[in-house]
């Protein structure tokens, strides 16, 4: 998500009126850094929205092979192909901004990664809450279903995250760190690995494991209501397109990681769900302190209770670092790309650590407020409601990308060394249309709500998709229509977001 900043950073320039690129200065001495496939990998595979979605997708027993494999074919396979011909074609690390600059013109582009981050100030009040939950089902399993403890939680942490992450970036990369062990690698293990020794000492399985439970009945709005979640499993291919200039090889490494990744990713969440659903009861299943149910759960059965509040913690600590990461990354880009004016000066105002204070104080505001749907809804229908949304956004980027990649394969010539979709323009068609067919698809199904909610729960449901869709994706518009000239580079008063560092 940074794609933006360090092409600020390192040349990229903004395109020109008429939508051209303007020179790309290089971003200094060829071999600078290099990045091997595998190191490629790893950077995408930090991306991984992690197992705290493992006991939403749950829900669904042996449906969730299904899911995965529907939004995998129909989403992540296109959108690493999208992407991988993008990337590599054009080896500026603007990343969507810069393809969609060039392609559709300057409104498209801004919405492109104000989508982006939008998507992540949704998300991390959700992962907030699966912190809140795990830290207290730790000590007292009955008060992680708590609102009013959530709810101050989440506001709380978030604005400690905010505080730490105004630090700069080097703390923020500490943070990331932790969270990529506690957050994703320790649960993502423990999970599975009891998971596995729960079938295979015969402890009795709260699924049915055959095949005739493998297809949901998709006729249906609770069958629907899942597809957002699983297409969401996959978001993040463009985001590595950062670091093009640092890689090895880019026409093979690029595609050989994001199709690494995404593969990794469908085979961690399928055994990180189903063993979730064979440990606990889908009935008593809370998509914020699910992980802790089977933990504990599993953890007592083989005695082991005393490590149930050591995990929590661990849990706790390793998600909110993912959502304190997570900050940095998507409010620099929006940031860095307010200095070509579609941001007022006072959304340009960076600090002496590089951070972009007001985007920040911004984004944790918004939190603030979203934190109150844990007060409205019960805890789970809150995650589910932030989840559903972001995934709706991060999909309406998709479709915008899938246009870019289409766009630009009529606009321009391959260039050499660059991976190619098969098929050439006839393939990139194909893919472009599938993608962007799947992740509307994926939009529209996020408006059928789960069988869970019922009555006033169910009017609520829609009401907030509705009225918080149409915000956040007016509000990138709006911003457009009334910019001015001088907004651009933070004049008019501002700060001017030029004057600091932000390496």
């Amino acid at each position: 998500m940074e794609a933006v900043l360090i092409a600020a950073r390192e040349g990229w320039r903004p395109m020109t009126s008429a939508g051209k690129a303007e020179t790309v200065t290089p971003a200094g001495p060829p071999g600078r850094h290099h990045l091997t496939t595998f190191r490629l990998t790893m950077i995408t595979m930090s991306i991984i929205v992690g197992v705290q979605l493992a006991p939403e997708v749950a829900a669904e027993g042996m449906g969730v092979v299904f899911y995965v494999m529907l939004a995998f074919f129909l989403f992540a396979i296109p959108a690493g192909l999208a992407v991988s011909q993008m990337v590599t074609n054009d080896r500026r690390p603007g990343g969507i901004y810069s393809w969609t600059r060039e392609a559709l013109g300057d409104r498209w582009g801004f919405l492109a990664i104000w989508l982006q981050w939008a998507q992540a100030v949704l998300v991390m009040p959700a992962l907030l809450g699966v912190s809140g939950a795990s830290a207290i089902y730790a000590f007292s399993a009955g008060a992680s279903g708590s609102r009013y403890f959530l709810a101050g939680f989440i506001v709380t942490v978030f604005w400690l995250a905010t505080l730490l992450n105004l630090r700069g970036m080097k703390v923020s990369s500490r943070i990331s760190t932790i969270g990529v062990i506690f957050g994703v690698a320790i649960p993502a293990a423990l999970i599975i690995g009891l998971g596995v020794a729960w079938l295979l000492t015969g402890r009795q399985e709260q699924i049915s494991f055959g095949f005739a439970h493998a297809i949901p009945d998709l006729t249906t709005a609770n069958g629907l209501s899942f597809v957002t979640v699983s297409f969401f499993l996959y978001v993040g291919t463009e985001i590595p397109a950062a670091h093009i200039r640092e890689v090895d090889d880019p026409r093979r490494s690029y595609p050989v990681a994001i199709f690494s990744s995404v593969v990794a990713r469908a085979a961690i969440m399928i055994c990180a769900a189903l063993a979730v659903a064979a440990m606990v009861p889908v009935g008593n299943l809370s998509f914020t302190a699910g992980l802790m149910q089977a933990l504990e759960g599993a953890l007592d059965d083989f005695h082991f209770s005393w490590l149930v509040p050591i995990v929590g913690v661990m849990v706790a600590v390793g998600v909110f670092a993912q959502a304190s990461s997570m900050m940095a990354g998507p409010s620099r880009a929006i940031a860095a790309s307010g200095r070509s004016g579609d941001l007022p000066p006072r959304l340009q105002v960076w600090n002496s650590h590089g951070m972009p204070t007001s985007i920040l104080i911004l984004q944790g505001v918004v939190a603030t407020v979203l934190a109150g749907l844990f007060l409205v809804f019960d805890p789970s229908d809150a995650f589910f409601l932030l989840n559903q949304l972001a995934g709706q956004l991060y999909m309406t980027m998709y479709i915008v990308l899938f246009v870019t990649a289409i766009a630009l394969q009529r606009q321009r010539a391959p260039a050499e060394g660059s991976f190619r979709i098969p098929g050439g323009r006839g393939g990139t068609w194909v893919v472009g249309l599938v993608g962007a067919g799947g992740a509307a698809f994926a939009v529209v199904t996020g408006f059928f709500p789960p069988s869970r909610y019922s009555g006033a729960a169910e009017l609520g449901y829609y009401v907030f998709l509705v009225l918080t869709l149409l915000i956040f994706l007016a509000a990138p518009f709006a911003l457009y229509h009334w910019r001015r000239p001088s907004w651009r580079d933070g004049q008019d008063g501002g700060e001017d977001a030029g004057s600091h560092d932000q390496g």
